[in-house]
């Protein structure tokens, strides 16, 4: 989220060139959903949402770094931005865990952690690097209004066919999937949306890409009910009521420095719920278990880019 800085740990959220401070609150406000769904506090739920709301930014934001850096460079930069922060925090949660998490790593029974790494909330990372491989592609091939309905027709299905595996209904019916791959079947259409998006607006034409949204969220939802079924749309309204808000001077400063924060506390929150675990003891109430975890991670994050360390966070 990235120089052409983009994604999860972009730091300058754009469109055609200006910054728009209602998606970096957003990406604030994610962060904390996140943070709250996993803690598993009251309305754990909402943070289906938040979650897709950080994969349509990062769509979004892609084609806006691509558009303006395509070639090696926007390669380069997002394996910086996402692989190295990715390996960062493997070494430092398999360290951690291994200390004092009483969680041994297991590879050998376990080969597609290799997809994740030591912590389950990491599996977004390689997940973004790798769909990063169609914003190049969409972004040359959808030169057109009916080039961009033709894929939006076709992420309808995609969309529907990866919500069945995500919730293991139909055909994977009381089949359980191994860990990512009902995470990024979730992810995947949703990333895609935000890419669609993108291309859309430059088009003036972003009407084509919401009903787009609601359409495949009323399909997934007719083929598996499920709140997870509907977080195209709901992704959709919450990133379009953030794209039209924007504040100005001191509160979109405001706005801009609390985006930056928003990738490492979603790296680091796991700690911070480890750490409140060992002090509180496992009945601390959920949501002051969030309360907690969100606090210390922000806390931490801001830390390390007053250390200049904000690289392996941002």
């Amino acid at each position: 989220m990235l120089g052409a800085k983009a994604d999860l740990t972009e730091t300058e959220t754009e469109t055609e060139g200006r910054r728009v401070a209602g998606l970096d609150l957003g990406r604030f406000i994610a962060a904390f959903g996140i943070v709250w769904a996993h803690a598993g506090a009251p309305g754990a739920q909402a943070g289906y949402t938040a979650l897709g709301l950080f994969l349509v930014l990062s769509g979004y934001l892609a084609v806006g770094s691509y558009l303006r850096a395509p070639g090696p460079g926007f390669w380069a930069t997002r394996a910086r931005r996402i692989l190295v922060p990715w390996l960062i925090w493997c070494a430092i949660f398999r360290l951690l865990y291994e200390g004092v998490g009483g969680h041994p790593f297991r590879l050998l029974t376990e080969p597609f952690s290799l997809l994740i790494g030591p912590a389950i909330h990491l599996w977004f990372l390689p997940a973004a690097m790798l769909a990063l491989v169609f914003v190049p592609a969409l972004a040359q091939q959808i030169q057109s209004r009916a080039g961009l309905i033709r894929a939006m027709a076709a992420l309808v299905v995609v969309s529907a066919g990866l919500g069945m595996v995500h919730l293991s209904t139909g055909p994977l019916q009381g089949i359980a999937l191994p860990a990512p791959f009902p995470q990024w079947a979730f992810a995947l259409p949703i990333y895609l949306w935000g890419v669609l998006h993108a291309l859309a607006l430059r088009r003036g034409a972003g009407w084509i890409t919401l009903c787009g949204a609601v359409l495949a969220s009323g399909v997934t939802w007719a083929l598996a009910p499920d709140l997870g079924s509907v977080q195209m749309a709901l992704s959709a309204l919450a990133f379009e009521i953030l794209r039209r808000l924007s504040p100005q001077g001191a509160a979109g400063r405001a706005c801009l420095w609390l985006g930056q924060q928003a990738f490492g506390i979603y790296l680091m929150h796991p700690i911070f719920t480890l750490v409140a675990y060992k002090l509180f003891g496992p009945d601390l109430a959920r949501a002051d278990l969030a309360i907690f975890s969100f606090l210390g991670a922000f806390a931490a994050t801001a830390a390390l880019h007053r250390l200049r360390l904000g690289r392996i966070v941002a």
